[in-house]
């Protein structure tokens, strides 16, 4: 049983709702027209629903002092596609050049999308929103890296070339120049078309910084 108020958003949760997926939100408006109710689900028309038939209570109820009319429906729904990004690297030997200490670049080298990725398209250290609906994700990147002995290193997340400050990591290089596993983290919006890279700088070595190698990098994005 849904309750529905004319002009106004109800959100209701699936599992009050037969036969559609579980623990999904859904949004829908209903608008009276001519006499006839049009309704609308994710600001969709109603042949998303693929309704099978509608019943309404001409009396209504009250609800939070509010008459509201009843509808009870049955929906067949594709289930909702989560938003997620997943890409990695491995055994890179590809050298992110640094041109001036203190100054965050994209990391280099070739990185493989995971097959568990949806509506994000992901290339080369970059994960590209295609979802519709701009939502807030939690972005993780962990990664080792290879420079100068005893090397500070600035990693980061950047959103669209702009490296994001709360999202700042530093580590030091041991005697060997390694570091072998740090991770930054960053909670953000996306829309539709932003990107997500990974960034990283040498603060070490004035005019003649050295170059980086991130030998592995996993990132993930949900």
């Amino acid at each position: 049983m849904i309750l529905l108020k004319e002009g106004q958003n109800i959100v209701f949760v699936s599992e009050d709702t037969p036969n559609i997926t579980p623990y999904v939100r859904h949004y829908l408006s209903a608008i009276k027209v001519n006499g006839l109710y049009q309704f609308k689900y994710h600001g969709n028309a109603i042949d998303v629903f693929r309704s099978s038939s509608f019943f309404k209570d001409s009396q209504g109820v009250m609800f939070n002092d509010t008459k509201l009319d009843i509808f009870i429906f049955s929906i067949s729904e594709k289930p909702y596609i989560y938003p997620v990004s997943q890409y990695s690297m491995n055994g890179n030997n590809t050298q992110t050049v640094i041109s001036n200490a203190n100054t965050p670049v994209k990391i280099q080298g070739s990185t493989i999308s995971s097959s568990v990725t949806q509506k994000f398209i992901n290339t080369d250290n970059r994960a590209t929103c295609v979802n519709d609906t701009t939502e807030l994700y939690k972005i993780t990147y962990t990664l080792s890296c290879e420079s100068g002995n005893n090397n500070q290193i600035g990693c980061y997340i950047a959103i669209d070339d702009t490296p994001i400050s709360e999202s700042e990591i530093y580590i030091t290089t041991n005697g060997s120049g390694k570091f072998e596993s740090v991770s930054v983290q960053l909670l953000q919006w996306l829309s539709y078309g932003q990107y997500v890279e990974g960034f990283i700088e040498n603060n070490t070595g004035g005019n003649n910084p050295n170059n980086i190698t991130v030998t592995e990098m996993n990132v993930i994005i949900k």
